[in-house]
């Protein structure tokens, strides 16, 4: 049998793979290419922070701006459905 559903451990994983991948393009990437965005936002590279806290502050807003809110929503559904 196939259950279908949202597991609410995908925020905390997501999370993770999201700060692994970071690391892994901003250590071993080439700057001109600029893949996930850490170098600086929309493709152009960033000249107001230093790499470093540019990466922490990207690794800190991707979940709370993208992913908090989605789990909340997923979450809220999968609530509303059982509720029926």
């Amino acid at each position: 049998m196939v259950r279908l559903g949202y597991d609410r451990r995908a925020l905390w994983w997501q999370t993770a793979l999201t700060w692994w991948l970071l690391l892994l393009t901003f250590l071993f990437a080439e700057p001109e290419r600029n893949i996930n965005w850490v170098q600086g936002p929309f493709g152009a590279p960033q000249e107001i922070l230093e790499p470093l806290p540019y990466l922490i502050m990207l690794a800190v807003a991707w979940p709370l701006l993208l992913y908090l809110p989605v789990h909340g929503a997923m979450c809220w559904l999968q609530g509303a459905r059982r509720l029926r």
